[in-house]
């Protein structure tokens, strides 16, 4: 499972739900019917569900509730909450917490006796015999929990349909267990639908989903785009191999042009960096890349990152930020690798392209971001860009720092 979004370039979720969706898909087909589990729809001015899936979808709704009242998130939530986990292209935090809270709903919507399928009670028939007169058969009808369709009633239906006029019933498949008289004793199809045979049932699916997302693993390398403006360039500047190898590349003559120019050639810099791979240590150093890589935070599994690439725009303006970070007070007296101070004067320099506006129009509508916390267009908003237009206009545009003054 891969994934984009935000300034994650790549991250795949991989783990082992093979067998998982194809049980998956056996239950969604084998609850995919209707009449041979006794449902047969309503009419156009009853919708009524025609299948099992549906009526799984539409269970603990109370358009369907038997008692009317109900609004309890039951079988339906569970549902979409384990196909979101199946059927989708990602694993979101947000997925997870909806399976397990899903889940907890299921076991207490089984754990309350009128909640459960099998207690749901239905007045039905539950004796039939023909007499001789064959018009007036013995019908007695009474309360059975689980389902409606006994077989009884499907004796009734048989009868019905020959001898009454404009009768709307429907034969179907019935089976005893189905129903019972009894409280807690039926095994009515909605309620195999949930707690199975042999755990097939998707409540056994849903935890075994539960199961296997806890177990996934993040292979490969992750990639991040890093920008100027976002936060990652302060906090790359805190993980260790990420200093390592900047120390490393800086004290890299081949970066360097020949003679006293102190700045490293760009493209040699922002490659030494795009082409390198960067071990993480722990799981705490791989969760603290949530903090300040854009969207990351939404996936499941990022503390089970081993590596990860680093993508710098070509104009390196994030690149010397990162530098600048770890390097400090160092960038003043670092000594060009290969040169003496008489030669060379101590001190790194560094490069960037910028694009310049060349006309008013093009000045207004060019993209900048302020870096302050509490700035309207900051990192942290959902407009981390702005134009200067936008930004002259700024209700905090009286900060000294403020980049719209800077334009």
């Amino acid at each position: 499972m891969g994934v984009v979004d935000g300034d994650v370039i790549e991250f795949e979720q991989r783990g082992k739900f093979r067998q998982l969706k194809a049980n998956w898909d056996a239950w969604k087909q084998k609850w995919e019917q209707g009449s041979e589990w006794g449902i047969v729809g309503g009419t156009p001015l009853n919708n009524l569900p025609n299948t099992v899936l549906e009526q799984v979808t539409e269970h603990g709704e109370a358009t369907f509730a038997r008692d009317g009242a109900r609004t309890i998130e039951g079988l339906g939530e569970l549902l979409t909450a384990v196909s979101e986990i199946l059927d989708g292209d990602e694993i979101l935090v947000e997925h997870l917490a909806d399976l397990e809270d899903s889940i907890k709903q299921m076991e207490i919507v089984l754990g309350v006796r009128k909640w459960n399928p099998r207690n749901i009670p239905f007045h039905t028939v539950t004796r039939f015999v023909e007499t001789e007169d064959e018009k007036k058969p013995d019908i007695t009808r009474g309360k059975m929990y689980g389902h409606y369709r006994t077989e009884a009633y499907n004796e009734y239906v048989e009868w019905a349909l020959v001898h009454k006029k404009n009768f709307k019933g429907k034969q179907a498949d019935s089976d005893p267990s189905w129903s019972n008289a009894k409280m807690g004793q039926a095994k009515p199809p909605l309620w195999r639908a949930i707690t199975g045979e042999n755990n097939e049932g998707m409540l056994a699916i849903a935890r075994d989903a539960l199961e296997a997302v806890d177990k996934i693993k993040i292979p490969g390398v992750v990639q991040f785009g890093v920008y100027s403006s976002s936060q990652a360039p302060q906090g790359l500047s805190q993980i260790a191999s990420v200093r390592e190898h900047v120390l490393t590349v800086l004290n890299n003559a081949s970066i360097y042009p020949r003679g006293k120019q102190r700045a490293p050639v760009k493209d040699r810099l922002n490659a030494a960096f795009n082409n390198h791979t960067y071990a993480i240590a722990n799981e705490d150093e791989a969760n603290s890349f949530k903090t300040f890589i854009r969207g990351l935070d939404k996936y499941v599994g990022v503390e089970k990152m081993k590596q990860v690439k680093l993508r710098f725009p070509a104009n390196n303006l994030a690149l010397n930020k990162l530098i600048k970070l770890v390097m400090g007070d160092e960038m003043e007296t670092f000594q060009k690798p290969g040169t003496i101070p008489e030669d060379v004067k101590p001190g790194l320099t560094l490069k960037a392209v910028i694009k310049r506006a060349s006309t008013m129009e093009e000045l207004l509508t060019k993209k900048i971001s302020c870096m302050k916390p509490d700035c309207p267009y900051g990192p942290n908003q959902s407009q981390p860009e702005v134009t200067t237009q936008q930004a002259k206009s700024c209700s905090k545009k009286d900060y000294s720092s403020c980049v719209g003054n800077r334009i």
